[in-house]
């Protein structure tokens, strides 16, 4: 009886797994199938919310080198994203939290906030800084604490401080909205090499849809050429113009990254049907060669209410970035109006 369900079972396996590699529809290739689809559907997203968090735990010898100091930085961040408007950046709001505490020579505990809002190429910061970093800092810091602060790359323009050029690079999204240069970037990542170990299991239900879960890791040594890849096919005459040293300095990069990444696993849980990403998750193990730093880094990603509508609210009053800095830096901002502070503008 025992050698006849061993028999059956046997049997079971090598016909299915017949079955798979002569349908080439084995885990593998399903599971870059779904990738595949999970790069195009993230593409078609116009509105969404998110929330995550991260936990970053790191050891690094302290400054005399006698011991280690060790720092935990706990992160949440949450934020609402509008890409309907074409050639565009959209619109976001967003915020982060910092829950930091440094244990060693020189110890810190403490928490502070970011707000961000984007509108297109103007950009909002407001940060929330707790009394005992403010406590030594310059005047005109303290009193741009919880006030909003406005980054306008249209205004830049105007004042000369980037070139219409510079302006008009940033502003070329169109490019990857186009579907072709998506297939393209889509195609070049995937054979590239740059995931490894792709792995697809079903997931848990999320709003009552059934899920998939692809499980990878990244080869570092894959990294400057993503980044020649995307040059390629994005911005062919920027890729002409890297130096040989420009390039041997992405190699570079590439080689410390290997040897600071020890491991790296990722998570992605798409919807069966649409493939809509809705959460992406990490772990990363690090160790650096040439500081002696070393920890891990944990993020997990929800997004929610995708293709619904969002109600992104912008500052209703801010203070230029060029108004705070032209008292400091006057001689390199000859445009920018005199003896100004930072008053609100609307």
């Amino acid at each position: 009886m025992k050698s006849t369900v061993i028999g059956i079972v046997v049997a079971g396996v090598v016909l299915g797994g017949g079955y798979l590699a002569y349908s080439k529809y084995t885990p593998q290739v399903r599971a870059v199938e779904v990738l595949d689809r999970v790069f195009s559907s993230t593409s078609q997203r116009t509105t969404y919310t998110s929330k995550g968090t991260a936990l970053l735990d790191i050891t690094a010898p302290s400054k005399k080198g006698d011991t280690n100091d060790h720092a935990v930085v706990k992160y949440a961040v949450s934020g609402l994203v509008d890409k309907s408007v074409p050639d565009s950046f959209g619109k976001s709001s967003g915020r982060l939290d910092l829950d930091i505490n440094v244990e060693g020579s020189e110890g810190l505990v403490t928490k502070l906030a970011i707000d961000i809002a984007m509108d297109d190429k103007v950009f909002y910061l407001k940060l929330d800084l707790p009394a005992e970093l403010l406590a030594g800092a310059p005047a005109f810091i303290s009193g741009l604490n919880n006030t909003w602060i406005k980054i306008d790359l249209n205004e830049f323009a105007k004042k000369g401080l980037i070139t219409e050029e510079a302006l008009a690079t940033i502003s070329d999204t169109g490019k990857l909205d186009d579907p072709v240069t998506r297939g393209k970037l889509k195609e070049m990542v995937v054979k590239s090499g740059f995931f490894v170990d792709l792995s697809m299991v079903p997931g848990e239900d999320i709003d009552g849809l059934p899920t998939y879960k692809l499980t990878t890791s990244i080869d570092p040594l894959k990294l400057a050429d993503i980044m020649i890849g995307y040059l390629e096919i994005v911005d062919p005459e920027a890729l002409a113009k890297l130096t040989e040293e420009e390039k041997a300095s992405l190699e570079e990069m590439e080689k410390r990254v290997a040897e600071f990444l020890k491991s790296s696993t990722i998570s992605l849980v798409v919807e069966k049907d649409s493939a809509l990403l809705r959460v992406v998750s990490g772990n990363v193990i690090f160790d650096d060669p040439e500081s002696k730093a070393a920890g891990a880094f944990d993020f997990t990603v929800e997004y929610n209410d995708i293709n619904k509508p969002v109600n992104i609210e912008l500052p209703k009053e801010s203070t230029s970035i060029i108004d705070i800095l032209a008292p400091f830096f006057g001689a390199f901002m000859p445009l920018a109006p005199a003896g100004r502070t930072g008053l609100p503008v609307k």
